[in-house]
């Protein structure tokens, strides 16, 4: 019973992250960039400490992202 609670959890964050990208121009615009900058992360010289301090960067701005729509959506 509880996995069941955990997998509709991760079900229902999943929903809210492709409706996100589904409705919002800047998520699509902030998921394009992201996707750009981590292929270009493959083609230059980038060491893993700045790799993490990107993909640190990328997650904030994402989460807020959502947290904006969030609220949109309530208001």
């Amino acid at each position: 019973m509880r996995l069941k609670k955990i997998i509709d959890s991760f079900n229902n964050a999943i929903d809210g992250i492709i409706y996100t990208v589904r409705t919002q121009r800047n998520m699509k615009i902030h998921l394009s960039i992201t996707l750009v900058v981590l292929l270009l992360c493959l083609f230059f010289d980038v060491s893993k400490g700045e790799f993490l301090i990107l993909a640190i960067t990328i997650t904030m701005v994402m989460a807020v992202e959502l947290l904006n729509t969030s609220i949109e959506a309530v208001v």
